[in-house]
C-alpha cells in the first residue's frame, strides 16, 4: 500500500456541507487509527479499540444513510451500484470480531487503515465526486 496520511485535503469536498463535514469525521478516525500504528499500538486500550469499531459503526450508519438520501432526493441516476458499494463497506466494518480486533490490534489496524484507504481512494475520490459533477450539472 502506498503512503497517505488522513489529513484532510479541501480538494475532496462535494460542496455539500452535510457530507463533507461526515467525511472529515471519517478523516478523524482514520488518524486515530493512524497515530495508534505509529507507536505500534503500544499502550491502547481495549476500550480505545472499542472506540475505534463503535465509531466506524455508527458512522457508516449514519453517513451512508444521510448520502444515499440526498442521491435520492437529486435523483442521481447511479445511486443503485452506490448503495450496493456502501453495503458491501459497511457488511465489512461490521464483520470485524471484536475479540480478534483486540488480540493483534496492529494487524487488526493495519487491515483496517488499508480499507479506509482504499474506500477514500475508490469511493469517496471517485464514485462520490460523481455525485458532485450530477449535483452541479442540476444546479446549472
Amino acid at each position: 500500500m502506498f503512503d497517505f496520511n488522513f489529513n484532510w485535503d479541501g480538494r475532496l469536498a462535494l460542496g455539500i456541507e452535510q457530507i463533507d463535514s461526515q467525511h472529515q469525521v471519517f478523516f478523524q478516525i482514520g488518524r486515530h487509527i493512524e497515530q495508534l500504528l505509529l507507536i505500534q499500538c503500544i499502550g491502547v486500550t481495549e476500550q480505545e479499540l472499542m472506540n475505534i469499531l463503535y465509531d466506524l459503526r455508527e458512522y457508516v450508519t449514519y453517513h451512508f444513510y444521510d448520502e444515499e438520501t440526498f442521491m435520492k432526493t437529486i435523483h442521481y441516476p447511479h445511486i443503485m451500484q452506490h448503495i450496493a458499494e456502501h453495503e458491501s463497506f459497511k457488511n465489512y466494518i461490521n464483520s470485524i470480531d471484536y475479540t480478534a480486533f483486540c488480540a493483534s490490534p496492529y494487524k487488526e489496524l493495519t487491515h483496517l487503515r488499508n480499507a479506509i484507504v482504499e474506500w477514500v481512494f475508490e469511493h469517496i475520490v471517485k464514485q462520490d465526486k460523481d455525485i458532485e459533477a450530477y449535483y452541479q450539472q442540476l444546479s446549472s
